[in-house]
């Protein structure tokens, strides 16, 4: 790939975004970005990477935040804000560095917002295929599934809108808003490889 591509997906829970944006990096070629920035993050940081497991994509806990006022600012703390900055650090370093990169979530639409070759893809399903989807994945009965669709929805949107200007769901936020409900992971990873050929990005 002659030019930089960078390609970010916002993804509600079970609607299969990560399987999708695996798919998209193989078919095009380029880097995939997950969890697998935590991976470098804990061997930069000597931290095992289950630790920083716990705080990925989390909105910071007031209780467990600390504040420290001077004369002109407040700075907050909290090990959900180091993780999420640390991340974003790795990811304008990497589309810094002029590689291209397939990102899973993390607020990517607006941590890579001045990046001129950056498509933003939304990925949702119809709520009961979402659920059935977390159940076969998961293990899980159907109500336990459910909440966790619900839960997970409600963390992704709270982080988004806690480090965007913009909001989770906007459809100002993102160039494609895309249902995987019909089509399965493997005709909506194409359907979207074909997307950024007829932008000709690719």
């Amino acid at each position: 790939m002659e030019k930089q591509l960078l390609v970010t997906i916002s993804r509600t829970y079970g609607s299969g975004g990560k399987v999708i944006g695996e798919r998209l990096a193989e078919m095009l070629g380029i880097g995939f970005l997950d969890r697998e920035i935590l991976d470098h993050m804990s061997k930069e940081l000597g931290i095992d990477p289950e630790v920083l497991r716990e705080y990925d994509e989390k909105v910071p806990n007031r209780f467990m935040s600390r504040t420290v006022r001077t004369m002109n600012t407040t700075v907050t703390n909290s090990p959900e804000k180091i993780v999420a900055e640390a991340q974003f650090e790795y990811i304008r370093k990497q589309a810094k560095a002029g590689k291209s990169f397939v990102l899973i979530g993390r607020a990517g639409s607006e941590v890579l917002k001045d990046y001129p070759y950056l498509v933003r893809f939304f990925i949702t399903g119809r709520i009961e295929n979402r659920i059935s989807r977390i159940m076969e994945v998961r293990h899980m009965d159907y109500d336990e599934a459910k909440k966790a669709v619900r839960r997970h929805d409600r963390s992704r949107r709270a982080y988004h809108n806690s480090y965007g200007s913009g909001k989770w769901e906007s459809p100002d936020n993102y160039e494609l808003i895309l249902s995987s409900s019909d089509l399965g992971v493997e005709r909506t990873a194409r359907y979207l490889y074909d997307y950024l050929k007829l932008r000709e990005l690719i």
